[in-house]
């Protein structure tokens, strides 16, 4: 098992982040183009009895992967990403089109104030391949791809947020 945590600067107050978090419209422009996916589909998004927002997509990314990985999962992978939104928390999981019997991939994401009042954007996540002989590589690719998607996504997020309130006025 991998586990990974990461922290990005947002230049936002978290009530604008998380508002603009739920929209489909950043959702839609921050996989397709801020990280360069081939497809995002909003499939699910409710509001419990209980008060938890829930959500749920399907999106396919670009991926490079090693000649092990693609060996294993194929030239392309879609998977569906659901969450619940609770206590300030987006807890989420991963549902991958392959493999999914051997594959969990979880985690938590959540903001911490900063004092200039905009906010750090945290996740902490968890990443468990079951398959023998490679579960670890594949492991170890997930892990950079999140990473790495976290980098771009707070990129495009701070961008997103900036040309939105730029075009309040």
């Amino acid at each position: 098992m991998h586990r990974c945590h990461v922290r990005h600067h947002i230049r936002s107050d978290s009530e604008t982040f998380w508002k603009v978090f739920f929209s489909v419209d950043y959702m839609d422009k921050m996989f397709l183009e801020g990280l360069g996916f081939t497809k995002f589909e909003q499939q699910q998004f409710e509001t419990r009895a209980d008060g938890t927002l829930h959500r749920r997509i399907l999106v396919e990314p670009r991926l490079h992967m090693p000649a092990i990985v693609r060996k294993v999962v194929g030239d392309a992978v879609q998977y569906i990403e659901e969450g619940d939104f609770v206590d300030e928390h987006w807890k989420w999981w991963i549902i991958p089109s392959r493999l999914a019997d051997r594959v969990q991939i979880r985690g938590d994401f959540w903001v911490e104030p900063r004092p200039d009042g905009s906010i750090d954007r945290c996740m902490d996540c968890e990443i468990d391949v079951r398959i023998f002989g490679v579960g670890g590589v594949i492991e170890k690719f997930i892990k950079s791809a999140v990473e790495d998607n976290y980098v771009k996504s707070a990129d495009f997020t701070n961008l997103y947020i900036e040309r939105m309130e730029a075009a309040r006025g």
